[in-house]
Order: C-alpha cells, then sequence, then structure tokens
C-alpha cells in the first residue's frame, strides 16, 4: 500500500541524490478514531554519499485515512523533516531542498526559506 507513495518520492529525490534508511528510523502508527482509521508510516533516511561535504537527514510521513468500512481511503505523503551536515556545501543543500520542496509539509515551508538564506 506504501509502494506509490515511496516511488514517487524515489523517483524526484533518489535518482539525483541517493539516499538509504537510516538504521531504527521507520515507525508504524496506528489511531482508531470514530468514523475513521488512521495508519501512519514515519520514515527517517539518509544520503548514500558519505562524504561530510555531501551529508543530509530527512524524514517522511505517509498518512492513510480510512472511511469507517474500510473502503477508501486518503493517502497524505509529507517530507516532515530534514537535516544537513555542518559541512554540507551550499550547492549541494540548495539542490536537496529544491528536490524535496513538491513533498515538504506546510509547516516545513518557513524552514525551508530560512535554510536558502
Amino acid at each position: 500500500m506504501i509502494y506509490p507513495a515511496v516511488m514517487q518520492l524515489r523517483k524526484h529525490l533518489y535518482e539525483k541524490f541517493a539516499y538509504k534508511d537510516y538504521k531504527g528510523g521507520w515507525q508504524v502508527q496506528i489511531h482508531i478514531r470514530p468514523g475513521a482509521m488512521m495508519v501512519t508510516h514515519v520514515k527517517r533516511e539518509q544520503s548514500h554519499d558519505s562524504r561530510e561535504e555531501a551529508h543530509f537527514e530527512f524524514e517522511w510521513q505517509l498518512q492513510i485515512v480510512f472511511d469507517h468500512r474500510m473502503t477508501s481511503f486518503i493517502p497524505q505523503l509529507y517530507i516532515t523533516d530534514y537535516t544537513f551536515g555542518p559541512k554540507t556545501l551550499p550547492e549541494i543543500k540548495r539542490v536537496v531542498l529544491d528536490q524535496m520542496l513538491p513533498f515538504m509539509h506546510p509547516d516545513s515551508m518557513y524552514r525551508y526559506s530560512l535554510a536558502l538564506v
């Protein structure tokens, strides 16, 4: 069920800046509410490139809200957090952030604008 969302993220970011799992960085949360159920995958990734000047990390979240009968659902994929190493080159930061931008959670947009200054 998460494959299409993960592949969309990989297509935008991985092809330009390869990344890999962050050890211990995957959580699944399930919330049951009257009339709906929400399943949230939260996963942290890190740059595959081991050079300090190319280091980045990010966390994505896929939230799937099901109706009470589990017959329909609404998925939402966001990048909710990101960090760079102290020696990451400014050009790497800019290009990585540009690739992440379509997936940024609205709460992350302010941080995005500050990172480019």
